[in-house]
């Protein structure tokens, strides 16, 4: 267990859970996650497969101006970073609401801090806000995405403002939707060859299939 999220791991000697979370406990602690307060839980079905998911949100914010304009509008591209961990991955930037999308700026402040947990969880943490995103492969071409949200308050004075950020959340999932799926039409194309990656901005997505390079390889070595 870590700040209330619980793992299972199937090994009967499974490796420490610390272990694997390496540095992100440090780094987590004053964010305060274990304070905030479960709210609501939303599914979504996706017609990809669950890493062209995972690809999309480690490509270092490469589609956010051009796929998420009220996103787009309070972020700040320009300071927008990637840090690696051993198995996780920070993306991060400030935000500056003034001037950004209404809807959007009304409930994103502080610092947006996007964590990515290998192999299939997210954690985006934004000042008195938490969402997790929980990534469950179905099929070679279908996943589902679980989404948690958390609030430092979720009384009946909040519940306007929660819906409303829930609801912003939800509106840049159905962008990602649509984009996912796209690749995933791509990816069976005749046509399709693998581009090389960004090193400033797809440092994470170059971690991930590292990661999952060697477990697929170790796999293989147990045959």
């Amino acid at each position: 267990m870590w700040e209330s999220f619980v793992f299972v791991h199937l090994d009967p000697d499974p490796p420490p859970l610390a272990a694997q979370l390496g540095a992100l406990v440090e780094q987590v602690a004053p964010l305060g996650f274990a304070a905030l307060q479960f709210c609501e839980r939303r599914e979504y079905t996706l017609a990809c497969n669950w890493k062209v998911f995972v690809d999309n949100y480690l490509d270092g914010g490469y589609h956010i101006p051009y796929l998420h304009k009220g996103l787009d509008s309070i972020l700040n591209y320009a300071n927008y970073t990637i840090t690696n961990g051993a198995r996780f991955c920070l993306q991060s930037s400030p935000i500056e609401s003034a001037g950004g999308e209404a809807m959007t700026a009304s409930v994103r402040q502080g610092q947006a801090l996007y964590y990515w947990l290998y192999p299939n969880f997210m954690l985006n943490w934004y000042e008195g806000y938490l969402d997790t995103n929980l990534v469950v492969p179905l099929a070679i071409d279908k996943m589902k995405v679980i989404f948690e949200f958390y609030f430092s308050d979720v009384g009946p004075s909040a519940a306007e403002r929660n819906k409303k950020s829930m609801d912003v959340s939800e509106r840049i999932q159905d962008e990602d939707h649509s984009i996912c799926v796209s690749v995933q039409r791509g990816l069976k194309s005749r046509a399709y060859g693998a581009g090389r990656l960004s090193v400033r901005r797809e440092a994470g997505e170059n971690l991930f299939h590292k990661l999952l390079h060697k477990d697929l390889s170790s796999g293989l070595d147990r045959k």
